[in-house]
């Protein structure tokens, strides 16, 4: 049996998932504007926040008033958080808001006042401030290099803030992570959520011109916190996997809600890499592929592994070799577990999702910005054309 949901209305519209899902009934996205509109710094990109009730089918909408630029990369808990700002000379304002979505409210909850004496208004580098929500009442918010530098000429951050709304208050976050790694080369943090409490995952993503480092960490909530107001940094017991010059990059997969998924390209050997790290019992478990798969699809305890061919992409289980899924080069796969695959043709925007076992095509539809986002423990599918 399928369990397979649309969300329409939005053919205009990036709709992607935030990160939150509450009471096992509302996944919540966020919207940007048309995509063929014209939009500024200023103007802004992102719309509005959808809540979808999957059970009963019906939507809940916020609009931003004004539209906005910043929006949280992480969302965690009940709150997206999103900021404005404002320009006097070259002293910014930034104005942050929370939206609980819960009861889809919002309130400003923090004022950041930060200077760029080289440049004031659209043309400045903190346009480039990046917020990772990590709870609702904690956010970590990225203050970039000024002037902001070019792609591939080292970090564009500065340090990274841990904003406390409740006590209002600002904390530089220590940089090093681990012997050989820094967080500002921050990519990413996630909220995991297993049976003992909240962790963090935390993904760095240093490929500056002289060097090409990542590291994945996982530490507890509570950990990080009081590492932050004691000013001591992350070590390297934390770190999971990582990888060095001579190797390829880190992949994430966070799937099952108690098991972190970590997929590794090592180039040289043309071979792949999953790290499988059950956060309850810090057990982590390593698993070498006799191949180098371009993608992996981690859906615990399964592995799928995409390989490229001149004219296919064809989709294996990893445990065994078994070749389940082939489509042609034309088209690219965008999501596969053991029961879907859905491929898309980026020319025409033509979507198809595929039945694994028995090849059937179970939709079908054209679309400039389509998304989608699979609910494990419901073996739920939401898909926006």
């Amino acid at each position: 049996m399928h369990n397979i949901k649309y969300i329409t209305g939005y053919e205009n519209q990036y709709v992607l998932y935030s990160g939150i899902t509450l009471d096992n009934q509302y996944a919540v996205f966020t919207v940007s504007r048309n995509y063929d509109e014209d939009f500024s710094f200023e103007s802004g990109f992102q719309a509005g926040i959808l809540k979808y009730d999957y059970l009963n089918e019906t939507t809940e909408y916020f609009a931003y008033e004004p539209q906005v630029y910043l929006e949280s990369k992480t969302s965690a808990q009940n709150s997206i958080y999103f900021a404005y700002i404002t320009w006097v000379n070259q002293l910014a304002e930034v104005s942050i808001h929370q939206l609980d979505c819960r009861d889809m409210s919002e309130r400003k909850v923090y004022n950041l006042q930060l200077e760029d004496i080289l440049a004031g208004d659209v043309k400045s580098g903190l346009w480039a401030i990046q917020m990772f929500g990590i709870s609702d009442r904690y956010l970590v918010v990225g203050i970039p290099q000024l002037p902001y530098p070019a792609r591939g000429a080292g970090s564009r951050y500065a340090h990274h803030l841990l904003i406390d709304i409740e006590q209002q208050t600002q904390t530089i976050i220590p940089d090093r992570l681990g012997d050989n790694d820094s967080l500002i080369y921050m990519d990413s943090i996630e909220v995991v959520s297993p049976n003992r409490g909240p962790h963090l995952a935390i993904r760095t993503s240093n490929t500056s011109s002289d060097i090409a480092y990542q590291s994945l960490a996982v530490i507890e909530f509570n950990t990080f916190i009081d590492l932050v107001h004691t000013q001591q940094p992350i070590d390297e017991s934390y770190i999971i996997t990582h990888t060095d010059p001579l190797n390829g990059f880190i992949g994430l997969s966070l799937s099952d809600p108690g098991i972190v998924g970590a997929y590794k390209h090592c180039f040289p050997d043309h071979c792949s890499e999953v790290v499988l790290y059950d956060v309850d019992t810090k057990q982590r478990t390593e698993i070498n592929l006799r191949n180098r798969f371009e993608k992996v699809f981690i859906e615990y305890p399964e592995v799928l592994g995409l390989k490229k061919t001149d004219s296919t992409h064809d989709l294996y289980d990893t445990s065994n070799g078994q070749r389940l899924f082939t489509t042609y080069m034309e088209r690219t796969l965008r999501f596969a577990n053991s029961s879907y695959a859905l491929t898309q043709k980026f020319s025409t925007g033509h979507v198809l999702l595929h039945d694994i076992r028995t090849k059937a095509i179970l939709a079908e539809y054209i679309g400039n910005c389509t998304s989608f986002h699979y609910i494990p423990e419901q073996k739920l599918l939401i898909l926006v054309p």
